[in-house]
This record gives structure tokens, sequence and C-alpha cells, in this order.
């Protein structure tokens, strides 16, 4: 990596944080022609430089001296966007690739690669046979990073406030998603759902993915995700069990299948299960904290805060262990889950 690399990656850090360099060069005590020579890649960046950059911009020194993949690269220069989202998935591609290298993490393989559906009737086909692969039979999704994993995406989260819902990239042969963890948790579980569509149907690059998306690639993997989350069998069964309360029977089905009742209306409606105006009073409804307490319902909390699959946080303890990597290390690829404090000392 040269120093044209680090400037550019300095530019789009600045940017990021939305930054002249007239103020980034004030926080560094700098001049702004010496940024500018920076970021140009005509100034050595000292090693002191780096670290008051890396603070300055709130970006990893290992960010700021790698190169990003081909993917992410093309996308930023197509659209020349980037975001707090892209950084963290950037990193976690770049962190579970160093894991995997050093023997203690089997990247999981995804099982099958589909078309992209064209149609709704190939959207709940790729729903349905995500089901199969994953041996749900008529099961609710339950650990859905865990099901994730199975099926060769390894999902992660962290808490990035007004960002996309989520994004995720095929790179190197791992699948790595990361999930805006901001979001309500059923937002988070069809965030991770739809994420789990764009992998098995072979999308390298997802970025800025947000939920009912305007374009027909993510709106059929919207409908995908929902077939994934909310199967048709068993759902017509509950609902016809229950629909004589229609508020307290999309209170507990929304409960029981972890999603929101918006899209589970949405659901109601493109499966012919309910009359549309029956679903369009579901989907307006909003799951309170009271309802849960009321009619004691168990709500799945996945994606909450920053969480790492469990694969990758052992592969990297291990490592650890194993002298492998330092404590620091250690701290900085559990980012945001582990302090220090968090680690037993090693085995003597």
């Amino acid at each position: 990596m040269d120093s044209a690399d680090i400037g550019r990656r300095i530019a789009q850090a600045r940017n990021t944080k939305g930054l002249t360099q007239a103020q980034l060069a004030k926080t560094l005590g700098m001049d702004r022609a010496t940024l500018a020579q920076l970021e140009a890649g005509e100034h050595r960046l000292s090693a002191l430089d780096l670290v008051d950059l890396a603070q300055a911009l709130d970006r990893g020194i290992s960010w700021l001296l790698s190169i990003p993949s081909d993917d992410i690269a093309a996308h930023r220069a197509a659209r020349r966007h980037n975001s707090d989202l892209e950084y963290h998935l950037e990193l976690l591609e770049g962190n579970t690739a160093f894991v995997c290298r050093l023997g203690l993490l089997e990247a999981p393989r995804r099982p099958r690669r589909f078309a992209r559906p064209i149609m709704p009737e190939a959207a709940e086909v790729l729903g349905h046979e995500t089901r199969e692969l994953a041996g749900l039979g008529d099961r609710p999704v339950g650990d859905i990073v865990a099901t994730c994993e199975g099926l060769g995406l390894l999902v992660s989260s962290r808490e990035l406030g007004d960002d996309a819902d989520a994004a995720s990239i095929f790179g190197s042969g791992i699948g790595v998603g990361l999930v805006n963890s901001s979001r309500p948790p059923a937002n988070r579980r069809m965030a991770a759902a739809h994420l789990l569509m764009h992998h098995l149907v072979g999308d390298r690059y997802q970025p800025d993915c947000r939920i009912d998306a305007d374009d027909r690639h993510a709106k059929r993997l919207d409908q995908a995700a929902r077939a994934f989350l909310l199967p048709t069998k068993p759902l017509t069964d509950d609902w016809h069990l229950a629909a004589d309360n229609v508020h307290l029977a999309a209170l507990r089905l929304a409960a029981k299948y972890g999603v929101d009742p918006a899209t589970l209306g949405r659901r109601l409606i493109e499966t012919h299960i309910a009359p549309e105006p029956v679903a369009q009073q579901v989907a307006a409804l909003r799951l309170y904290r009271s309802n849960v307490v009321e009619h004691g319902l168990e709500v799945p909390r996945d994606l909450e805060a920053t969480t790492y699959p469990r694969s990758y946080a052992r592969a990297v303890i291990r490592a650890y262990q194993a002298e492998e990597i330092t404590l620091s290390r250690a701290v900085d690829l559990l980012s945001g889950s582990f302090s220090e404090d968090d680690f037993a000392p090693r085995s003597s």
C-alpha cells in the first residue's frame, strides 16, 4: 500500500464524517495544505500523524493502512457514497478473513446458489427452499444468526444510528453481513433475512440495504425474506385458529415469528390468508412492551447492540489463548463487545 492509497483512505473517512480539510487540519494541529498533500499522496505520513488521524476520524489504524475489496472500491467509484455501515462492514470482512487465515475459523459455505427471483412466485420458492435448507420444517426461525451461519452467511450487528438497515459482502469465499442494531428487534431480523436472500442469489456486495426499498430486485428479496420468516402453511393454520380476535392474534403471531405487525400484515395480503382490509388493520398495529408483558409474549432479541457470530468470537478467543494474537488485537477483533477485562488469563 503506498501513500496515495492511504491518502484516499483519509479523504474517504473525512468525507464520511462531513469534515472539510480545514476543519480536520485544525483538529490535527496541521496546515490545511499539509493535509491536502497527505490526501493526494504527496506527503509522507509519520507514525504519530497516523495515530492522530485514526483518532480524529474514528477509524482504526489497520483500516487506514488497508486496501478496500474490489467490490467496495467499485461501488465507491460509481456512487461516491461512504457510510459508517460500509466502514464497519469492510473492517468486519477483513477481520473475518484474518481469523480464517489463522486456521481457527472455517468459513461457512453457501449450500447452493439460487437464481434471482424475477416474479413473486419465484420469491416464494426462494423463501420456502431456504427454510428447507435450514431444516426448519414448520417451526419459526429461532436464532437467526445461527440460521444464517448454517447457510453460509456470518451476520454481526452494531449500533449505527440513522444509517441503512444492513449490508453484506461475499469476498474471498466468505459471506459477511452487518445489521444496524439501532433498529427495532423485528426490523433487525427482517434485515438479516433480507441479507441472507442476497447471499443465496449470489449478490457479491449489497450496500445500504433498506427494507422496503424501491427497486424490483430488493422487493422480490423482501418477499422471499417474508416467506422465509412467515411460512404460508403454519401461518395460515395459526391465523385461522386465532383470527376471532384480530388484534390479539396479530400481536401473538408477530411475537411468535419475530416480525413486526407491518411485515405480518403484508404477508397476510400476499398469501391471501386474510382479506386485505383485515391485513391492513394488522399492518397498522404496533407491538408495545406493555402488550408483551400483558399477554405473556416472548419476543426474539436477536442482534442487540454489538454482536458477532459465536463461531467467530470463539475463534478470536482461541487465537488469543494460543498466543496467535495479542490481547489488544483480540479486543480489536471483538470491538464493542469485549474489553480486556473480559478475557481470562492465558493458560500456562
